[in-house]
């Protein structure tokens, strides 16, 4: 019975505490000409190409605890959903946004 309960135990934190770790490390993105370019997954790559053309706003979030710990998300808006850029402190946070807000108006084509 002790053997159930440590695996178990073992199993939460590895999954709880080491994850995130290996997540945070797998997830990038690129701020390019015409496009954002968002790569993350844990076991399996996916990536997102958005074109400036097509985001609404971009948003930075966090809460009381990612705060106090100077974690702040970058999250970009379009008409069908929202792409959460990883974990970054609050002055390249800032600069991102405006780097992709200024790219976002620079667009010429209107959809």
């Amino acid at each position: 019975m002790i053997y159930i309960v440590s695996l178990i135990v073992l199993f939460i934190g590895v999954t709880g505490f080491i994850t995130p770790f290996i997540r945070l490390k797998r997830t990038s993105f690129e701020i390019g000409h015409r496009h954002l370019e968002i790569q993350s997954g844990l076991y399996f790559q996916k990536r997102y190409v958005q074109p400036y053309n097509r985001i609404q706003y971009v948003t930075i979030k966090h809460g009381p605890i990612s705060r106090r710990l100077n974690i702040y998300f970058l999250v970009v808006v379009t008409a069908g959903n929202q792409r959460f850029l990883p974990m970054m402190g609050r002055d390249m946070a800032e600069e991102a946004r405006l780097k992709i807000m200024t790219n976002v108006k620079e667009v010429l084509d209107d959809v």
